[in-house]
């Protein structure tokens, strides 16, 4: 998906007034108006028309799907274009994200069944063996006593059963422990991957998203600076319509290491979306941000890729970035849009630079 072409016009903006309409309004609005709006999207955006792209128009006119309205007027507010295949993979990527957040819940719940469940197992497991001490004190008692008072043997061997089954309990109850502790290593196994990009080995969007609201508090919290950049890869699609689409997918994964590789620790490397990726420049003024960033897409500018399959020289493989920094009262959508919008002036200004918002 190439989010920014600045050779491509804007579409009109016309129609972001009808996205914002709560679903009541459309529910009194008769079909004719609502067919003519649906037109309109298709019109503005000169989409194909089919089933998707109908069904895509009518969940934004309507409301029914309110995060792919956002992001269309975010894009068209950037500069892009709406086209078909955007509209399929904007999809594919919500229905992804739809996926991991209930996944994300249902491990949440699990992991607190886990922890609740472990502690009573510990708990249990304690007084087992507690009360196993005490029976096991009395009943070497009782059977001292018996020796000399006859004592009823019976109580005796009752007393060392009931002593065996205590301890059987004990080791069972050992068992759950360590087992318990096995699926809350494997929970953390299972959250890490729904976090990671599984082509880059990077984080994803999502995990980017909850990174980017805790280091903003981490910032306001200590005072240091923080900045975000977004950039995607040039003309990205010429690489896969020439060479493939596991190419390009290598080529996905070069630029990630080049991002990780020269950004360092202090910098936390995600894949976006598509050929998107986001960074966050923690502790480094916007200055400082921009040589790092800047040096990342000098280094990927300087090297010349091959496709190892068919022996075919890419070549240059470069990035447009966009930067910014966080300020104080601005939440994540406004400060990525920023950083959008930066990458799409990169884009105009002839593209393989980095621009930052303010500089």
């Amino acid at each position: 998906m190439t989010m920014h072409d600045p050779d491509l016009k804007p579409a009109s903006n016309s129609l972001f007034g009808l996205f914002r309409r709560p679903r009541e309004y459309w529910r009194a609005t008769n079909i004719p108006r609502l067919l003519g709006d649906i037109a309109t999207f298709q019109a503005e955006h000169a989409l194909e028309i089919d089933a998707f792209t109908l069904t895509a128009a009518h969940d934004c006119v309507t409301g029914a799907d309110p995060r792919l309205a956002r992001e269309i007027e975010q894009r068209v507010h950037a500069g892009g274009r709406i086209t078909s295949d955007w509209l399929r993979e904007a999809r594919a990527e919500n229905s992804r994200q739809t996926g991991i957040g209930l996944l994300t819940e249902v491990m949440n719940q699990l992991e607190r069944n886990i922890e609740e469940f472990s502690h009573s197992t510990h708990a249990a497991r304690t007084a087992s063996r507690d009360y196993s001490s005490v029976l096991a004190k009395h009943g070497s008692a009782l059977a001292a006593q018996g020796t000399d008072t006859g004592a009823p043997q019976e109580i005796v061997k009752l007393v060392r059963t009931i002593i065996d089954h205590t301890k059987a309990i004990e080791q069972q109850m050992a068992r759950s422990e360590r087992q318990s502790k096995e699926l809350r290593r494997e929970l953390d196994r299972t959250r890490r991957s729904a976090d990671q990009d599984h082509l880059t080995g990077l984080s994803n969007r999502r995990a980017f998203d909850l990174h980017f609201v805790s280091e903003i508090a981490r910032s306001a919290a200590s005072g240091q600076p923080l900045c975000v950049g977004f950039c995607d890869i040039d003309h990205f699609k010429l690489v896969n319509d020439t060479h493939g689409h596991e190419t390009g997918d290598r080529v996905i994964r070069a630029v990630a290491q080049n991002l990780s590789r020269v950004t360092g620790d202090q910098c936390f490397v995600a894949r976006h979306g598509g050929e998107e990726f986001a960074i966050l420049f923690m502790d480094r003024t916007l200055p400082a941000a921009f040589q790092l960033f800047d040096e990342a897409r000098e280094a990927l500018a300087c090297r010349e890729l091959r496709n190892r399959a068919t022996g075919a020289l890419i070549g240059q493989v470069t990035i447009s970035g966009g930067l910014t920094l966080v300020r104080p009262g601005m939440d994540p959508g406004q400060l990525l849009r920023e950083a959008d919008e930066a990458l799409y002036r990169a884009k105009r200004e002839g593209r393989n630079r980095i621009v930052a918002a303010g500089m």
